[in-house]
């Protein structure tokens, strides 16, 4: 009897270990990736249920490499371990707090409103920059921060796998705009004309995530000439119609690049030639992916055209002076600038 009560104890504490392993991160000792992913299904099939919507956070070291190199990775994997305290008890019992990867850390809410999402991210992110950890002295701007991309389910995102990339679009928004700062996930192109088809606005967005995917860099140039580009209209005081094709040429100047390569796209090193003529492709590209979309038709030459010159030098078509199109003369000042 003693020999089966010994192999049932030893049983037990080695389910224990495994289940442990299995769901919770070995470093930082809450939930792990795969945790994460059980119950974003889990509140998925909850939400379909009861029309409820929940939300994910997804969050990101500023500069992590940096405290690595300087602190060195002993003292890189007791941050991480300390923020995964910070977190835990910002958050409490109103989500759940994961690791989701190297460092990178997200929190869920169900059945909490957007404002209370966004809430709570803005008070991680103070809790954070304003907790001292050892080493922080030696960062770009002497703290330590989050960077925090939040989506929702199903309001915005419409399946777990779009949530989680949503979540992260909104996280690299907030990364290209100056870092320790919270960004909702939100399609841009609804500001600009929210009057464009459905359709036709899922079918670029899904272009535009494609090209996210590739090269997140893009991305995230598009969304600011965007920016600059509204700034400009408004100091022109363009008329309506003619700020909205801005806008609209703006953010879709650079989809041809949905059609080059990512090797390309991503290469550090200086391009030849015959890589730079790939490269210069991408406006004619572009037309050519968007001119079945009858909505985008007054934009086509401002994404043609934006890589023209003045003197005639630019390309594709080699325009010069006022025959290349006014809004694409414009856009090429902002895409420059």
């Amino acid at each position: 009897l003693s020999t089966y009560i010994a192999i049932a104890l030893d049983n037990s504490s080695l389910y224990k270990k495994v289940h442990y392993n299995a769901n919770y991160d070995s470093l930082t000792g809450i939930y792990n990736r795969r945790k994460i992913i059980e119950n974003i299904n889990k509140l998925k099939e909850r939400s379909d249920y009861e029309c409820e919507n929940y939300y994910i956070a997804m969050m990101d070291i500023d500069n992590f490499k940096n405290y690595n190199d300087v602190n060195g990775h002993q003292r890189g994997d007791w941050l991480l371990t300390r923020l995964g305290e910070v977190l835990r008890n910002t958050v409490g019992d109103l989500g759940i707090v994961t690791r989701y990867g190297g460092e990178e850390f997200a929190v869920i809410l169900y059945n909490q409103s957007e404002d209370i999402a966004l809430n709570l991210g803005e008070l991680i992110r103070q809790n954070i920059q304003n907790t001292y950890f050892i080493g922080q002295e030696h960062q770009p701007n002497k703290h330590i921060t989050l960077s925090i991309g939040v989506s929702t389910y199903p309001k915005v995102a419409k399946t777990k796998k779009e949530l989680i990339e949503l979540a992260d679009n909104a996280l690299y928004r907030a990364k290209s705009f100056d870092k320790n700062r919270v960004e909702r996930y939100y399609n841009i192109l609804d500001e600009i004309d929210p009057s464009i088809d459905k359709k036709s606005l899922e079918s670029v967005a899904n272009m535009l995530n494609n090209i996210n995917m590739k090269d997140k860099y893009t991305y995230g140039h598009s969304e600011r000439v965007v920016i600059y580009a509204k700034k400009f209209a408004t100091y022109l005081q363009m008329k309506d119609k003619d700020k909205k094709e801005l806008l609209l040429g703006a953010y879709l100047h650079d989809i041809g690049k949905l059609e080059i390569s990512k090797e390309l796209l991503t290469k550090r090193e200086k391009l030849s030639e015959s890589e730079f003529n790939i490269l210069r492709q991408h406006p004619t590209l572009g037309s050519d992916l968007v001119s079945s979309i009858k909505e985008f038709a007054d934009v086509i030459p401002l994404i043609k055209y934006h890589h023209e010159k003045y003197d005639g030098t630019g390309y594709p078509s080699k325009l010069k002076g006022d025959d290349i199109p006014y809004l694409a003369r414009i856009l090429t000042i902002i895409d420059s600038f």
